[in-house]
């Protein structure tokens, strides 16, 4: 009777065993679906070549009590052309700089830094923990700016200046925008 129970119970096993496999079939290709877009230019400006300034020579004894060169400034112009239909407004960030003006990096050179002026002819103060921005609305003739700063040697606090030669640069970012400010 053990063998009969025992031959029952693997029959039986086998038996529902088999009926509980799934079947799956696979249709492949079954369906197509479309799908379009497309990645458009940033709308921007273009940014006109910047020509390098030449600041006239200034003796070392040449600085007023503002400590600003007796110097002519020079005018920075910074231009945008051809900006697309959907700006209506540029702006200019000069990034948080070390000192608040721009360093003198000439080898060997003199102590005198560059300042930069505003239109106001104020000096932009570029250590200031948030950066000054400047915003130009984009001339709807002919969708252009222009920004215009001043530029001229600046010697520092309590010091005489020294003789040598002054070098330096200026980087920017520009934020464009389709809102009038």
């Amino acid at each position: 009777m053990n063998k009969n129970l025992l031959s029952i119970l693997i029959l039986s096993t086998t038996l529902f065993s088999a009926h509980s496999n799934a079947v799956e079939y696979t249709e492949k290709n079954a369906g197509t679906i479309l799908i379009n877009g497309s990645v458009t230019a940033n709308p921007r400006c273009q940014l006109e070549n910047i020509q390098p300034i030449e600041l006239p020579p200034v003796q070392a004894n040449d600085f007023g009590d503002n400590h600003i060169a007796g110097t002519e400034a020079q005018v920075l112009s910074i231009q945008f052309t051809n900006c697309d239909d959907s700006i209506d407004n540029v702006q200019l960030k000069i990034p948080r700089q070390t000192k608040k003006s721009l360093k003198n990096l000439a080898e060997d050179g003199s102590n005198v830094d560059i300042a930069i002026f505003d239109a106001d002819k104020n000096i932009i103060e570029l250590d200031n923990e948030t950066p000054r921005a400047f915003n130009l609305n984009v001339n709807e003739e002919n969708k252009n700016a222009e920004f215009l700063f001043d530029i001229n040697y600046m010697k520092p606090n309590g010091k005489d200046a020294t003789p040598g030669p002054v070098s330096s640069s200026l980087t920017f970012d520009v934020i464009y925008s389709d809102v009038v400010k």
